[in-house]
């Protein structure tokens, strides 16, 4: 499994609503732009009392544009957001598992991207700051169309 997780930069490190070269590159490393972070085989801490679970399929000659957009114009406008902490991205993948004496196969989910909002609050995804930032870039126009199957989770962590 891929794993992407991205925390909240400085906002010095940002400029009309994109991280800066210098930004990612303090925060991430040189040898890790913005759109490569990832960290593979992973295990996520969440470290907030509220998840937001944000799923969806896109059409598969959009994905290239999916990513791009999600890793670089998206997730850096909602990290913005007062009360969203971070966003860890996942791609889902068929397995096979072993399970009371025999191996299973487990196809790849659907929907396959998720996405877990670490957020403070609920009222976080209702505030005039979440709804503005959720129609910035090219996500509402050139994206959000070739998306499908959307689902949108919220969990208390216990």
């Amino acid at each position: 499994m891929k794993v992407e997780r991205v925390t909240r930069p400085l906002v010095a490190d940002i400029e009309d609503g994109y991280v800066t070269p210098e930004g990612a590159r303090k925060h991430y490393g040189a040898a890790r732009p913005w759109i490569e972070l990832c960290v593979e085989e992973a295990a996520v801490t969440i470290s907030t009392r509220y998840v937001l679970i944000a799923s969806m399929d896109v059409t598969p000659e959009a994905e290239p544009l999916f990513n791009e957009v999600y890793d670089t114009e998206h997730v850096p406008n909602l990290l913005q957001v007062p009360g969203v902490r971070s966003v860890t991205r996942m791609r889902g993948e068929p397995a096979r598992f072993a399970m009371a004496g025999a191996v299973r196969e487990l196809p790849a989910p659907s929907p396959i991207y998720t996405a877990i909002y670490e957020i403070d609050d609920p009222q976080v995804l209702q505030s005039p700051q979440w709804a503005e930032a959720v129609e910035r870039g090219r996500w509402p126009s050139e994206v959000r169309p070739h998306t499908s199957n959307r689902q949108h989770l919220l969990f208390k962590v216990q």
